[in-house]
């Protein structure tokens, strides 16, 4: 608890705040890598920090297809883990992450600060752990990362969270709204959808739209939604 502490202490010289966190958990978890997204299930979701890419894909792929780990962390408010090669509980998220990334262990519990859930933090290991993750002591993870960024001054976090990869897609978004007039939420699961019938990041279809390589407009729907 000690050493987890003085990693994530706020000096501004080692690292921002969340990949301090990040890398704290995954070094007393010994997990190959993970995740910290916050307000998991809005349209404002934001992944704050991300070991590399398999851990930034995992949280890609589950808000793409609606489900996985972290879903079932944010929706049953308690920590969850799993083999991808020994489930089936998420039947489009496993088949999609084991194409990608073959059968990672992949570990999520919720983050909760100032008694509200706030968060998932998600864990991944390349190959099956000798002994399967605690967890309730990722649950304490979890509920410790919650609590240092509910302490830090909103001004300071702000600086260090990646706002602009997501105002990407809060843009794209707009954009696919006006073209069809659709509600927003339903332009942004055009955007998910496509995201997964292409295999590309949703950072990235949304990059494509604002560049006007794809549109979802009537007129050009059927050869761009094949682009």
């Amino acid at each position: 608890m000690r050493w987890l502490s003085g990693l994530s202490a706020p000096d501004r010289a080692l690292a921002p705040l969340p990949e301090r966190l990040g890398l704290a958990c995954v070094a007393v978890t010994v997990a190959d890598g993970g995740a910290i997204t916050l307000r998991y299930t809005g349209q404002d979701r934001v992944t704050l920090f991300a070991t590399d890419w398999v851990a930034g894909r995992l949280e890609d792929l589950q808000e793409v297809v609606g489900e996985g780990p972290g879903w079932d962390a944010h929706e049953g408010d308690e920590a969850v883990s799993a083999g991808l090669g020994d489930t089936t509980a998420w039947p489009t998220f496993v088949p999609a992450a084991w194409q990608e990334l073959g059968s990672v262990w992949v570990c999520a519990a919720p983050i909760r600060a100032g008694g509200a859930q706030v968060g998932v933090l998600t864990l991944y290991w390349a190959t099956s752990p000798q002994i399967e993750p605690d967890l309730v002591a990722i649950q304490f993870l979890a509920d410790v990362v919650g609590a240092a960024l509910y302490r830090s001054p909103e001004a300071d976090l702000a600086k260090q969270v990646p706002w602009a990869s997501r105002a990407g897609i809060h843009q794209a978004t707009q954009v696919v709204a006006a073209q069809l007039a659709v509600p927003s939420e339903d332009a942004l699961a055009l955007l998910r959808a496509h995201a997964f019938t292409s295999g590309k990041a949703l950072n990235a279809v949304a990059e494509t739209v604002l560049t006007h390589e794809l549109t979802f407009s009537p007129t050009r729907a059927s050869s761009s939604e094949g682009a």
